[in-house]
């Protein structure tokens, strides 16, 4: 949390939540037996997916390729 809410007034939202996406998927390398790392991690690749790679297959088979090792 606390990456999402460092920086200043000008932080827009975006950026915030790219830090906490970083931040998550930090943890979530460090401890890939965590399901509830892994689990907070791919929520957070998908509310902060852009409005355009929602029908990126990459996209798509990353999101099914981790959540398939949780």
């Amino acid at each position: 949390m606390l990456a999402f809410y460092s920086g200043d007034e000008k932080t827009t939202f975006g950026q915030r939540a790219q830090a906490y996406l970083k931040a998550t998927e930090a943890v979530a390398t460090r401890y890939p037996n965590d399901d509830e790392a892994q689990i907070a991690y791919a929520i957070t690749l998908n509310v902060t997916a852009p409005p355009e790679s929602l029908t990126d297959r990459e996209t798509d088979r990353r999101h099914v390729r981790f959540l398939a090792n949780i």
